[in-house]
């Protein structure tokens, strides 16, 4: 953990009470090297005790069969080490007088290399030793009552290796040993070494696995609890499961970046015999010597602070996997071609007043600093046609009391047309308003999802914010010359009231409507807030009825927010969607083949609607979730 002292760990030798294939000691396990002698442990423990560690773990092998496990524990103890720590695999610690011992001679902390739940795989191929499980699950027994006791003070933690066998269970691991009191969890990335080297049926490829190590992890944003920490695996292994941009970020930042959570702690191989013994900084050795990088990792951003994957991973499925990720902050762009030329986005902060549970982007705090906002401005100019829309988004960009600087730096650089994506309760203040008109930004996407005081305030996450955000919105219906459309995200929680919606906005005199989709798949790590298309459409046919009747004009969006036209009887003014990569539009009948990781999907017959062509289907996380039933194709 980060601010964590300096800390030594004494490996012990590598014999051990289990067989497991995939571990690093495996090789010299069995050649029965000899344990370190008690006092080369001791002078380790003297040695970086001098040099400022308060710290100390000890490692092997098994290190709970050293024969002086618990003489070296007290010694580490009466040197001064505020925190001494066991890795161990748990099986003999079924003992509680051995548990007792290991607590009295002053051990703080243990990690446990449990690598599943069910005896049928931990017992059997994972490690080799029939009716383990069992002794390991009474060994966490006694540690948790030593804990409940006062004498773990450093908590007992899971470190399990994910591997082939194990990669679909990580969510009931985790359940389960949540169910016991552990709550502390690193799943580490197989390392492709031992018996396991080179053998796929140990080793799955990232591109298999980060789709599920991404649903593990979005569970746990959805509810959190305790820690869990991902090692082995480089930030940009979340591309291949469809992340990208600000939920990347902030998922790599949380879960993987194993640079950020381990501080640099020595290691003794106090096994080595003569004068001196063989020591390193393990996170040094990881990154010069054990790990390896592709050959265009030096474009990334994240270069310096990642340690690239295991050299023995790369042997067996190379680097292609590994894509260089840009910048990260507001200055990260998206653009696409308009309708009169480059229009772009850019994020001018990630920080947000509200916290709809559909939305990412406000998970990743404030964002970069003006001067580097100015240098991606600059970076935009280079790229936007002469008659080039710039959108303004967030975050809240109305939260962000830089924004009028913004805007004149982007007007500076020659942008003249400018779009602003707002909730709109800053607007309500006097005189912000009245700046960013004098500045040229006359355009508005307006996001009100509900009308309703109580559905508002669940799904912002906010209290007592609509009136305002019915204020501001009025101020801007009021400011002449201004273009406002509305925009409500369609949910599980305000679907019924659509229809209501589609009046209230009428009745305030809004040039526009539109109803968009949780469209993208950081947007679904609250899967129970979408809802099917089937139980949606009757409500946005209604809302569509009550929009014409008043003479609104009302659309459902474009692009990856769209809804399949065929959900309307008589289809509204309906954008044709952005072009959609084609690799990213499947069918049902490769959809399922793809693991659902492309971004949208349609039925077979889809191919045969009239529609087909203007419809990009619907988003595969939605699909996953819903299925594809609700799709009516209608005849050419």
């Amino acid at each position: 953990m980060s601010g964590e002292p300096r800390r030594v760990e004494i490996h012990l030798g590598t014999l051990c009470n289990n067989l497991c294939a995939f571990c690093m000691s495996s090789m010299n396990r069995d050649g029965h090297e000899p344990w370190a002698e008690l006092e080369r442990v001791k002078e380790e423990l003297r040695h970086f005790r001098a040099r400022g560690c308060r710290s100390a773990g000890f490692l092997g092998g098994e290190p709970t069969v050293y024969p002086h496990i618990v003489e070296s524990i007290a010694y580490a103890k009466s040197l001064g080490y505020d925190r001494v720590s066991l890795c161990t695999n748990g099986t003999r610690l079924s003992d509680p007088a051995f548990c007792e011992a290991l607590a009295a001679a002053g051990l703080t902390r243990a990690t446990l290399s449990i690598h599943s739940h069910r005896a049928e795989l931990e017992d059997g191929p994972i490690t080799g030793v029939p009716g383990n499980l069992a002794r390991k699950l009474a060994g966490i027994r006694n540690l948790i009552a030593l804990r409940a006791a006062g004498r773990l003070p450093g908590n007992i933690a899971l470190n399990p290796v994910l591997c082939r066998p194990n990669l679909d269970e990580m969510q009931e691991y985790i359940a389960f040993f949540g169910a016991l009191g552990l709550d502390d969890i690193r799943f580490n990335y197989i390392w492709p070494q031992g018996e396991a080297r080179g053998d796929r049926r140990w080793i799955p490829s990232f591109k298999e696995a980060m789709p599920k190590i991404l649903r593990v992890m979005l569970r746990a944003e959805k509810r959190p609890r305790g820690h869990l920490t991902f090692g082995g695996i480089p930030k940009c292994a979340l591309l291949l499961a469809g992340v990208k941009g600000p939920l990347l970020e902030h998922l790599a930042s949380k879960y993987l970046d194993e640079v950020g959570f381990d501080p640099d702690n020595d290691v003794s191989m106090a096994t080595r015999r003569g004068p001196l013994p063989d020591r390193f900084v393990w996170q040094e050795k990881k990154k010069d010597t054990l790990k390896a990088k592709g050959p265009d990792c030096g474009r990334c951003s994240h270069h310096a602070r990642c340690e690239g994957v295991w050299g023995s991973y790369g042997e067996l499925y190379g680097f292609g996997e590994l894509t260089p990720l840009p910048p990260a902050g507001p200055t990260l762009a998206e653009s696409h071609e308009g309708h009169e030329g480059r229009d772009l986005l850019i994020r001018t902060t990630f920080a947000c007043n509200q916290k709809c549970a559909f939305c990412f982007v406000t998970l990743t705090g404030k964002g970069a600093d003006l001067a580097d906002i100015e240098r991606g401005l600059d970076a935009l100019a280079a790229r936007a046609g002469p008659r080039g829309e710039l959108t303004l988004s967030g975050g809240e960009p109305a939260s962000d009391p830089r924004l009028p600087a913004i805007v004149a730096a982007a007007r500076a650089r020659g942008f003249r047309r400018f779009v602003l994506q707002t909730n709109g309760v800053y607007l309500a203040r006097p005189g912000l308003l009245d700046q960013l008109i004098g500045l040229g930004v006359k355009t508005y996407l307006f996001s009100l999802h509900s009308h309703k005081p109580a559905a508002y305030d669940r799904i912002t996450g906010s209290r007592g914010q609509l009136p305002r955000a019915v204020a501001g919105l009025r101020r801007l219906l009021r400011a002449p010359g201004c273009g406002v459309t509305v925009n409500a995200v369609v949910n599980a929680h305000n679907c019924r009231d659509l229809p209501e919606l589609a009046d209230f906005v009428a009745a305030l005199g809004s040039p526009g409507f539109y109803f968009s989709m949780i469209n993208e798949i950081g947007h679904l790590k609250v899967p129970d807030w979408t809802v099917s298309l089937g139980d949606a459409a009757p409500f946005l046919r209604r809302a569509v009825a009550r929009c014409r009747a008043a003479g609104l004009p009302v659309s459902r969006s474009g692009g990856e927010s769209s809804f399949p036209p065929c959900l309307f009887e008589q289809p509204a003014r309906h954008a044709s969607p952005r072009s959609l990569p084609q690799e990213r539009v499947r069918y049902a009948e490769d959809f399922s083949a793809d693991g659902g990781q492309i971004g949208r999907a349609k039925l077979p017959s889809c191919r045969s609607c009239r529609y087909d062509l203007r419809c990009a289907g619907v988003p595969a996380p939605y699909a996953r979730l819903h299925g594809l039933a609700a799709l009516r194709p209608r005849g050419k």
